[in-house]
């Protein structure tokens, strides 16, 4: 039996334990968080439960950890929300204070002994704690995400004997964008890379246009790290603003952690999306 074969093994006997034993795995999820160049973000929760079990008022208790972009934890906020509720946490306030200019928060909801009987009575056994984030440019554009990688260090709400057991095991892949960048009075261009993994990344960015590199550059991503790309078209080798769109290609990315591409325009504000 080979590592990998024996690791499929473990994994299903663990899997086969909580099912049997009516455990509920909660799946956190990441974003990036920027409070640079004039933008302000901010995270928006909803009661993820209600939708679910509608009959029920049970409120849904969450945990809302942020990182610096050396992946230290910074700060740990709690927020409850009742049924069907909603709420935001404005980052410059969450972190007031704290020197940190861009990184990842982390989301996982934290459910009830009611909540999770009730969704093992559905035979419910997996919760996905996701939410949005919208950045706010200072020139009042806001662009909002939803997040896209779930957090890689282990489940929630599973004992604690078995976080080193089973664990969410995202592959370290590589990645190029299926949505190109307009190069027409593109001014400035910041990508902002997270590592929501344990392992530490170094990565090749590429930042191509009709096939040809140009402009390449490595970033040293630590564990819940996050990195940060900056480039004005001056900087790009042979642009063309007049020619195809800007295509990223990235050697080593954990799972589906795809860039935010803040993208500045002549006589426009950031606009904000997944690259």
């Amino acid at each position: 039996m080979n590592m990998n074969t024996a690791r499929q093994f473990i994994d299903r006997v663990g899997y086969k334990y909580l099912d049997f034993t009516n455990q509920i795995r909660v799946v956190g999820y990441t974003n990036a968080y920027v409070r640079t160049e004039g933008v302000k973000t901010r995270i928006h929760l909803n009661n993820i439960i209600s939708p679910f079990l509608p009959q029920y008022d049970d409120p849904v208790d969450f945990k809302i950890q942020f990182f610096s972009q050396d992946g230290v934890l910074l700060k740990i906020l709690h927020r409850t929300l009742e049924r069907h509720g909603c709420s935001f946490i404005d980052v410059d306030e969450a972190l007031s204070g704290i020197e940190s200019p861009f990184g990842m928060v982390v989301v996982n909801a934290e459910l009830s002994k009611a909540i999770r009987s009730r969704l093992t009575a559905n035979k419910l056994r997996m919760v996905s704690s996701h939410y949005f984030v919208t950045w706010e440019t200072q020139e009042g554009g806001i662009n909002c995400s939803h997040c896209i990688e779930s957090y890689n260090g282990s489940y929630f709400g599973i004992p604690g004997f078995m976080k080193g057991w089973i664990k969410p095991n995202r592959p370290i892949q590589n990645w190029i964008s299926n949505s190109g960048i307009m190069p027409h009075g593109l001014e400035k261009m910041r990508l902002y890379f997270t590592n929501p993994g344990k392992k530490t990344i170094l990565s090749d960015v590429e930042i191509r246009q009709n096939a040809q590199i140009l402009h390449k550059e490595q970033l040293h991503l630590k564990p819940y790290g996050t990195g940060l790309l900056s480039i004005a078209p001056p900087q790009l080798k042979s642009f063309d603003p007049k020619g195809a769109s800007l295509v990223i290609k990235v050697d080593a990315l954990t799972g589906n952690a795809k860039p935010y591409a803040f993208l500045k325009y002549k006589g426009r504000g950031y606009l904000a999306h997944h690259a």
